[in-house]
Parts: C-alpha cells; structure tokens; sequence
C-alpha cells in the first residue's frame, strides 16, 4: 500500500488483509527478521488406561495447541523419544494421541509431545498409567415369587439391564443395596 514506510507496516497491513502468515513469516525469517509466534501446547491432560487395553483418540492435540500465524494442517506434532515405550503412545493421522500398552504391562510412563510451525516449536508432557482391572463380581439375587404375585422393578434400576452395579462418579445403583425388594409376600 502507499502509506507504508517500513517492512513492519507492510507486515501490518499483508496481516490486516487476512493473507496466509504461515509461508510469509517462513520465508521473512529466512531473512533474519523474525514475526514468528511459536506455537504453543500445553495442559495436556494425564490418561490412566486399564492393563490389556486400548484407547484410541485419547487426546485431540487441537484442542490443546494454538498459533496465531499457522492453521492446524500446517502444524507437525511428534512425541519424543521416550526411554520407556511399554505405553506404546502414538499420533495418529488425524492429530490424535493413541495409547496402545503393551499386553501384560504394568507402569507409567512420561510423555513429551512437540508441535512445531517449521520454524519454531513448543513442547508439553503429560502421563500415561496403566492400572490392573480390579473388579467386583455380584451374584443375582434371586427371589421365589408367590403365586399372584406382581413382578416389582426398583426404582434406582436404569433402562438398561446391563448397567454397571459398581459406584458411579455424580450418582448411579448403590452395590451395597438391591435393585430387587426386601420382602416378598402378603
């Protein structure tokens, strides 16, 4: 434009208009001015996985990463090279982070992911903890109707017969109390 009267002014406006930052920034770098903003990635959330399972797309590094020049897709992100590999981690096509333990494993691990805008990067670590299944195991109760006797569902039972007896975090069936009534009988 013609009222700009230095490279920084241009750079204002060419970012004023909405055109690509990302290349733009690359190649001004290449002449040793720099307006590149690093990317940033942080708060990547700790993930506890069960012994003998997976968890695929466990974290978005989306949701977790920003820079104000480059898009998504012209971002890198790779994990650095941990010294222990049991908890088989990994970046997927899709930018996801997937944990694939190795079978029979027991430990944690740390989990250093790096994003870089081609010039410059940022890193974060989180933990992965692979626990063994504890579980509980419930017998049905099972109650002997009487001869015209009506069938009587507990109140606290969900729609689906299926669902889980053990505690659940913000409420669901108690395991210390039963879906079927206590007395049976006139």
């Amino acid at each position: 434009m013609p009222h700009e009267r230095s490279f920084a002014e241009f750079w204002d406006s060419w970012k004023a208009e909405g055109y690509n930052q990302h290349r733009a920034v690359q190649a001004i770098y290449q002449n040793t001015i720099d307006y590149d903003t690093p990317p940033s990635i942080a708060n990547l959330p700790d993930r506890t996985v069960l012994q003998g399972f997976s968890w695929n797309n466990a974290i978005s590094l989306y949701a977790y990463t920003s820079d104000p020049e480059s898009s998504y897709a012209e971002l890198n992100w790779w994990i650095y090279p941990s010294p222990d590999w049991h908890c088989g981690v990994s970046i997927d096509a899709w930018n996801n982070i997937d944990i694939n333990p190795v079978p029979g494993w027991l430990g944690s691990c740390d989990v250093t992911v790096h994003v870089s805008d081609g010039i410059k990067f940022d890193d974060d670590t989180f933990i992965v903890r692979v626990v063994p299944v504890v579980g509980r195991v419930y017998l049905p109760l099972v109650v002997k109707g009487y001869e015209g006797s009506e069938a009587v569902v507990a109140p606290d039972f969900g729609p689906y017969p299926f669902e889980s007896p053990l505690p659940v975090p913000g409420g669901g069936p108690d395991p210390f109390r039963s879906p079927l009534p206590t007395s049976v009988g006139p």
